[in-house]
Order: structure tokens, then sequence, then C-alpha cells
């Protein structure tokens, strides 16, 4: 149990330092520069949750080249179940409400509900939580938790500039799925490791898919348009990486 309460606690831990720098940094940043950093994080997150799933099941092929195909698959996926199914839109419609309200309620500093919202949608309901919390419960390996944490931190010192101390609610919806997800994923694989590996893998691969759902939910386009520098860009830092 201990082992469990120090690996949750590293994401809220990373965002309320995000949030103690955002409420202390002394400049405004432009819309534009949210709108583009919020992207670029979510396509990265994106594309590191695919890189993931493609190291367990083709060590021996180009990370690099395959889970760049792979990610592209997800968002041209993701695209047309936007564009035909009720259901994805559904999905993706939690990132639009969420945006929605925090653009409507920027000059008043938006409200509990609404930080509770975009803690769900774009901290919680991530490929990262899902994977970070899987490899954890199964190997008790923490570095997805510190990569999420970092992503995180970057994400809610934006959104602080907005929601000022209220951006600390984020917190709430991370640390209980966390836990919840932790304790599934544990009582899976101590049945059986093929077992745990194997949802390990499955977990990683749908959540590439929700992601793009909430990549385009963001934007409410269905297209992929904006999305290309950003998971460029996640190419080239992976490469250096």
């Amino acid at each position: 149990m201990i082992e469990i309460i120090e690996g949750i606690t590293i994401n809220p831990a990373a965002i309320l330092l995000g949030i103690l720098i955002g409420i202390f940094y002394p400049k405004d940043i432009p819309q534009k520069t949210q709108n583009w950093i919020h992207t670029l994080l979510a396509a990265f997150i994106l594309y590191i949750a695919g890189r993931i799933v493609i190291y367990e099941a083709l060590a021996s092929f180009s990370h690099f080249l395959i889970s760049s195909i792979f990610c592209w698959l997800c968002l041209i996926l993701g695209a047309a179940l936007f564009r035909r199914s009720p259901v994805p839109q559904k999905i993706s419609a939690l990132a639009h409400t969420a945006k929605t309200r925090f653009i409507s309620q920027a000059k008043k500093h938006g409200t509990w509900e609404t930080t509770l919202l975009i803690g769900t949608a774009f901290f919680s309901l991530t490929p990262l939580t899902f994977a970070a919390s899987a490899l954890f419960g199964c190997y008790a390996d923490p570095r997805l938790f510190i990569a999420k944490g970092v992503m995180d931190l970057l994400g809610v010192f934006v959104f602080t500039r907005t929601l000022k101390i209220k951006a600390i609610a984020v917190i709430f919806p991370v640390i209980i799925l966390q836990f919840i997800l932790v304790q599934l994923f544990g009582c899976i694989a101590s049945t059986h490791i093929t077992t745990g590996m194997t949802t390990v893998g499955l977990v990683i691969a749908y959540l590439c898919l929700h992601s793009s759902l909430i990549l385009l939910g963001w934007n409410k386009t269905g297209t992929l348009f904006s999305y290309v520098p950003a998971l460029f860009l996640a190419l080239i830092v992976d490469s250096i990486w």
C-alpha cells in the first residue's frame, strides 16, 4: 500500500508545483501560445503512448518509424469515427465542453466545476494515466508516472494562468482515478504475468485512439492538420531523447 501511495502521488506533486509556478509567474501567456502548448502536450502524450506499445510488441523494429505510423493511424481512425459515430463524438465532447467553459469563464478565473471538468478531461482521461497505472500496477515501475508528471506540470502551468488557485481541484480526479487503476491492474497482474503484459498493451493501444478523440474534441474539427507540427516536434524530441 505504501508503494502504491508513493507512485500515485508523483502526478499530484507535479501538478501542485505547476500551479505554484503558474501563480507566481509574472508574465501573461498569449491565448495562441496556450493553445499551442495544449495541442503539443496532447500530441506528445499520444506519441509516447504509441511508442510504449510498439516497444513492447515490436522490439526488433524501428520504434521511431513504427510508433509514428501508429500514432497517425490512431488520429486517422479517430477522425473517421469522430465524423460518423455518435459515441466517439460524445467522448470528445467532454474535451470540447471543458475548453468552452474554460474560455468563457477566463475573465472570472473559472469555477471549481470547470476545473474539475478540465482535470477529468485533460489530466485524468489520457493515455498516460492508464498506461502509467498499468505499468505501475503490474510491474511497480514508476517511470511513466514521472513522464506524465512532467507533462501535467507544463499543462497545469498554462491553465493556472486563468484558473488561479482553483487549479488545485485538478488534483482530485487525477489521484482518485490513478489509485483505482493501480489497484485494478495490480489484481490483474497477480493472476498471471502474461495477462498483465497483454493488459498493458491493450490499454495503451485503446487509449491512443481515445487521445486522438480528445485532441479532435479540443478543436472540434475532425481534421488532422493542426496536429502535424505537434507530432513532428514529438518525433524530433523523441529522436534526440
